[in-house]
């Protein structure tokens, strides 16, 4: 029993000694005992780690990310381009005051039938358009007719109605004058009592006031009257309508 006991006691006491041993030994030492296979693994997996973050942001081994993306440099509308090349979008109409006089002599001079195809012309200028509508008042074609047919005055009709500019829709109905066609009379009424522009609403009165007497245009311009804001507008449909009443009277 004692032997037993004795043998028990020094075992003990081995296997604590062993233990304080390890305890005891360096961390270095440690990692020299570590399994090589565990030691593989390890390596392994940081590496492709490693490699995997590289491909991520587009960098190969040995290259790092900078702190700020590359930037492409802004482009700059219109550099490069050719002086004239195109004209810019709103760029207005030039109007006849832009039109050298040497270049309004040589339109005007035009025969009628020049003028009347330039007076159409979709793709014209709006300031050619309407100096040959302006050549084309008084003139007679050869058959003693208006050079202001109805094919030029609906053409012309079109453009005032879908210009923006109000030169171009006060210079189209101001050169009107002097035609007699019934239907133009609900055409000039439009821009009297509708056109926001008070030169437009102008060039349709006086056009309208060649007219007179005339019982059509007389309703036409009470009405205007009626609707019309601009106190100098309101005074000459005023005295115009007062010559009327004398007239009668």
């Amino acid at each position: 029993m004692f032997l037993r006991r004795l043998l028990l006691a020094g075992l003990s006491l081995t296997v604590l000694g062993g233990m304080l041993v390890f305890l005891l030994r360096e961390p270095s030492e440690l990692r020299e005992t570590r399994p090589a296979h565990l030691e593989r693994g390890a390596e392994s997996a940081g590496g492709s780690g490693a490699e995997a973050g590289l491909q991520r942001l587009g960098l190969t081994p040995g290259e790092r990310a900078t702190t700020e993306p590359e930037r492409a440099e802004p482009e700059l509308a219109g550099v490069g381009d050719a002086p004239g090349s195109a004209a810019e979008p709103g760029e207005p109409e030039r109007t006849l005051r832009d039109v050298p006089d040497q270049e309004r002599r040589d339109v005007l001079s035009q025969s009628v039938d020049e003028l009347r195809a330039l007076a159409i012309a979709a793709d014209a200028a709006a300031s050619d358009r309407v100096l040959a509508l302006q050549g084309l008042a008084g003139r007679k074609d050869e058959e003693g007719r208006d050079g202001r047919n109805q094919l030029v005055i609906e053409s012309v009709l079109d453009l005032a109605r879908s210009s923006e500019d109000s030169w171009v829709r006060s210079q189209v109905y101001r050169n009107l004058r002097g035609l007699r066609e019934p239907w133009l009379v609900q055409e000039l009424a439009h821009p009297l009592t509708q056109d926001a522009d008070e030169r437009v609403r102008v060039a349709s009165l006086e056009t309208l006031a060649s007219w007179l007497p005339n019982a059509e245009v007389e309703l036409v311009l009470r009405d205007a009257l009626r609707v019309e804001t601009s106190p100098s507008i309101q005074r000459r449909i005023q005295a115009l309508l007062a010559g009327l009443e004398g007239e009668e009277n």
